[in-house]
């Protein structure tokens, strides 16, 4: 599972990526909200853990900035700020938890648990005139057509990502090759033609993106 570290405390920045990996983590490190976002930019993750008392961009604002590019991964607010006020305003730009320094790392490991079981529930996703079904693995719009798991779980990431995805990015959370991704971009394209949607899935210099017609 990849994760996103936004925190500007080298130190304790370090102890936690040391920590995270150790239990399996992958884990990326970003000193500031203006790289957190570049970051987002270019991978997908799992769950974001955003320190709000950040330089040049602070927490709340990062974390509201990602959400506008509609992604939903999950965050969490890790700070020495426990105030009221701080944490609301937490939850209404889209943070999923909050956890005040100084923290236990068991109970940052059970937060993280919790968060990622939530994230794998089966459910529906929607964006314009089609829906997702990730428990029956089926897309619906006019009509309804079943999906393989493979093509279930790349058209979750594409609906749930703004931005454009790279190929590499999409092999390897997919772990297939480039031709086999591109062989399941082409089965896509051809169910959400036939499902009537106004959807297709563009590929442009080695990226991806799901864009309305």
């Amino acid at each position: 599972m990849r994760l996103l570290l936004a925190e500007d405390e080298a130190a304790l920045s370090r102890a936690l990526k040391t920590l995270l990996e150790n239990e399996g983590y992958e884990v990326h490190i970003a000193n500031d909200g203006i790289e957190a976002l570049q970051l987002v930019e270019e991978h997908i993750y799992d769950i974001m853990i955003l320190d709000i008392m950040m330089p040049r961009l602070d927490g709340i604002s990062t974390l509201k900035k990602i959400r506008e590019m509609q992604i939903s991964t999950p965050a969490i607010f890790l700070t020495a700020k426990g105030e009221v006020e701080d944490r609301v305003s937490g939850l209404e730009v889209g943070a999923d938890d909050y956890l005040c320094k100084p923290f236990a790392i068991k109970e940052l490991m059970a937060r993280l648990h919790a968060l990622h079981r939530r994230n794998n529930q089966k459910g529906c996703i929607e964006k314009g005139n089609i829906r997702l079904d990730m428990e029956k693995e089926e897309l619906i719009c006019h009509n309804s057509i079943r999906l393989s798991s493979r093509e279930c779980r790349l058209l979750s990431y594409l609906m749930t990502h703004q931005k454009e995805i790279s190929i590499d990015e999409l092999s390897k959370q997919l772990t297939c090759d480039h031709t086999r991704m591109r062989v399941y971009m082409s089965y896509l394209n051809n169910k959400l033609k036939s499902v009537g949607s106004s959807f297709i899935v563009e590929r442009k210099d080695g990226y991806y993106k799901l864009k309305e017609g």
